[in-house]
């Protein structure tokens, strides 16, 4: 995992993913394809997403399982 600055903001990359974090949420860039292919997913879920992105408020459960 890699650091870089992007969008003002302290960002670590993997795999070409990059991840940030603000005082309500961590933030997921990911390719657009995958958000569309995930969206019914993250609507489920409650989660807001974006063209690109996708956030994980603070609060929210994340089963690694």
């Amino acid at each position: 995992m890699s650091e870089r600055i992007a969008w003002s903001f302290l960002a670590f990359v993997a795999h070409g993913t990059s991840f940030n974090h603000t005082r309500k949420h961590l933030a997921a860039s990911i390719e657009e394809s995958a958000v569309r292919q995930f969206a019914d997913t993250f609507d489920q879920s409650g989660l807001n997403y974006g063209k690109m992105t996708i956030n994980f408020p603070c609060h929210f459960p994340i089963d690694l399982a």
